[in-house]
């Protein structure tokens, strides 16, 4: 029998987990943070971290972290409804690695209320992992690529794209001007501020999707990259085109061409013809 208690304990603390590793400085080990109230609800007030190794500064990923310290204040709300108003008083993080971490949630004594193991089982419904920054890192293998398609696009006032022959045109006027070969990557709505995956986009012809699906089967063979294998997540512009980019770099990708249109953007991988 489940214990639909546990269940919601288990997500709310995966969410945070996520959360801290994208605010705290990687390589940590050991985490706290303190509460406290404001108008009767739980806010982060300090984070403490202790890193097992030092390491350099993570790659960009394009992330608000107004809104990431939002949404941990948001689960740090839903778990206090959980518990019992006014319970949880702070919480300790033991990351043993990227894929295993204890998430202890304590009262204003010191009392444990609830312990949550996130093992590798549940690494892959995580979105902010360790690996996904060192991803990011990686993606610069594109940037020569991506400054060369820069400098040749340079002057070009609109674009069309066509999905059945895989033909992107950048036009001067009306006139076609450039001519490259690219597959969508992934589209951004800016209404719903949500990335959707091509491989996941019904409206696309399937030979227009063979970069993404390729991006998606890659992370089997590379864990922690469960941003990448999620059908759409909400991301704000800046967010959606680091991970477009990061997904074209690990298929060969040349560059990505950001299409934009009145209600948001697909993101293009052009292929560079031999």
């Amino acid at each position: 029998m489940t214990d639909p208690k546990g269940e919601a304990l288990t997500a709310l603390a995966l969410e945070i987990l996520d959360t801290l590793v994208v605010i705290a400085t990687p390589g940590w080990a050991e985490l706290s943070v303190a509460i406290e109230r404001r108008d009767a609800k739980p806010v982060a007030h300090s984070i403490v971290a202790r890193e097992k190794e030092p390491r350099e500064a993570r790659a960009e990923l394009g992330l608000d972290l107004g809104e990431v310290r939002a949404s941990l204040d948001a689960a740090l709300d839903e778990l206090d409804e959980l518990l019992g108003r006014g319970a949880l008083a702070s919480l300790a993080v033991h990351r043993a690695s990227d894929v295993d971490a204890t998430v202890a949630l304590l009262a204003s004594d010191g009392r444990l209320l609830a312990e949550v193991p996130l093992d590798e089982r549940l690494y892959p419904y995580r979105v902010y992992t360790e690996a996904l920054f060192d991803a990011a890192l990686a993606a610069a293998t594109i940037d020569e690529g991506q400054r060369a398609l820069s400098a040749e696009a340079q002057g070009h006032d609109d674009w069309e794209y066509d999905a059945k022959t895989l033909e992107l045109q950048l036009k001067k006027g009306v006139l076609p001007w450039r001519v490259y070969r690219a597959q969508v990557i992934a589209t951004w709505a800016k209404e719903s501020e949500t990335l959707l995956w091509g491989w996941a986009n019904d409206e696309l012809p399937e030979r227009s999707k063979s970069l993404s699906n390729a991006a998606r089967e890659s992370t089997k063979s590379h864990a922690g990259l469960g941003a990448l294998r999620r059908p759409h997540l909400p991301a704000d512009e800046p967010f959606a085109s680091a991970l477009a980019r990061m997904a074209a770099a690990r298929v060969g990708a040349w560059a990505v061409y950001p299409a934009v249109y009145e209600s948001g953007v697909i993101y293009l991988g052009v292929l560079r013809e031999r």
